[in-house]
């Protein structure tokens, strides 16, 4: 990797997508924060589950009430991861048929903040710039198919396994099951759990490396149209 090259990455590592913090509307704001505190609160309860595994598998039987609470928690796990998603959702859902004038909005203070970052990307070389955009090219294909291969949808995968982890420990505590059958599917599914919030994370990376590269596409058109221009 040249000089020019490593230099335009450097470039790209400083700069971000839009943040819609300062054009979100009092509805958005809202149904986020409604949404982050439900995730939490389902990552807790879903912490409370598996205290209730451990200790049903290790400690003393789980006493009517216990059983009660556990029972419960499951049962609010799902509720709660089931809301998280609808919390997220509505936004995208209603503000396109509601606030037309806020989806333009949001649409020209983005197109702005990249045309200004790319062009940042315009007073490095050509070559350099189309380099670099395909070195990213081939990072993203090879990260998709690994992911791909791994677990598939991560988002999809978490959600299912967070509510697969709550109807196993609700079947467990409603049934005679085998303690070791019990403690193997739990376990199986939590590691499934860790696979897919792992690739939620990969998935996030990539996402910043797809907006690097339309940002390279993007400062490699504008070089072109100004060239065009000058002859």
């Amino acid at each position: 990797m040249t000089k020019h090259i490593k230099e335009v990455f450097d470039v790209l590592e400083r700069m971000t997508p839009f943040d819609t913090k300062n054009i979100k509307t009092k509805f958005q704001a809202t149904c986020e924060w409604v949404a982050v505190g439900l995730l939490g609160a389902s990552g807790l309860t879903f912490v409370c589950l598996v205290a209730f595994a451990v200790f049903t598998r290790y400690g003393q039987p789980l006493s009517e009430v216990r059983r009660l609470v556990a029972l419960g928690t499951a049962v609010v796990t799902q509720l709660l991861a089931v809301l998280a998603m609808v919390a997220q959702s509505v936004p995208g859902l209603i503000l396109p048929l509601l606030f037309k004038n806020q989806a333009f909005r949001h649409l020209k203070a983005e197109c702005e903040h990249d045309a200004a970052n790319a062009r940042i990307l315009t007073r490095y070389k050509r070559e350099a710039l189309m380099k670099a955009e395909q070195h990213l090219s081939k990072i993203i294909e090879r990260r998709k198919l690994y992911m791909g291969a791994l677990v598939g949808n991560p988002e999809a995968v978490a959600v299912l396994s967070a509510a697969t982890m709550a109807w196993n420990a609700y079947k467990e505590l409603t049934s005679q099951l085998d303690p070791r059958v019990a403690v193997a599917l739990l376990f199986g599914v939590a590691f499934l759990a860790g696979l897919a919030f792992g690739a939620m994370l990969l998935n996030e990376v990539l996402r910043r490396y797809a907006y690097h590269r339309d940002l390279l596409t993007l400062a490699l058109s504008t070089q072109r149209d100004e060239a065009m221009q000058v002859c």
